[in-house]
């Protein structure tokens, strides 16, 4: 009993670390609003090395785990420990993902061009994207645009490629 206490408080310690170095650069990383270079060369680096950090802890937190499952001094113990091992299996799956993506950057169901005036799906606080040829001028919204970063329009009877 003595030894199965401190291996489950490593092993949700173990959790809880790579449970932040997926959570931050994810809560950091806001859309539509200004970063500083050094803070996006921060995201980037934790996010760069994120994922193989998350696998290192969940090997150490399995070697702990089968440990504990070995020594068999608490019935509850391998089951408690459970919890943290799913947790730093999730921490294994999202350090992958673009969860940003997930969240605000779904793919449009169709594509469509159509008059400002016509366009009741954009709020009137949403950003937009404007392009102004000649006398015509389209304005594409901003988090539709941003899932693909293209737009391929014809203005004044000219093909365009617009991008961000």
């Amino acid at each position: 009993m003595k030894k199965t206490v401190p291996s489950l408080v490593a092993l949700f310690g173990l959790a809880l670390v790579s449970a932040v170095l997926v959570a931050i650069p994810t809560a950091l990383t806001e859309p539509f609003t200004y970063h500083t270079p050094d803070l996006i060369e921060w995201l980037y680096a934790v996010r760069s090395w994120g994922t193989t950090a998350a696998i290192a802890l969940f090997a150490v937190g399995g070697l702990i785990f089968y440990r504990l499952w070995r020594q068999r001094t608490s019935v509850w113990a391998p089951a408690i420990g459970a919890l943290p091992m799913l947790l730093l299996a999730g921490s294994v799956f999202f350090s992958g993902q673009h969860l940003i993506e997930w969240m605000m950057f779904a793919p449009p169901e169709t594509i469509a061009y159509e008059a400002a005036s016509g366009a009741a799906h954009v709020a009137e606080s949403e950003y937009v994207m404007g392009v102004s040829v000649g006398d015509e001028a389209r304005a594409y919204p901003i988090l539709m645009v941003a899932y693909y970063h293209i737009v391929h329009d014809e203005i004044d009877g000219e093909p365009y490629v617009v991008t961000y």
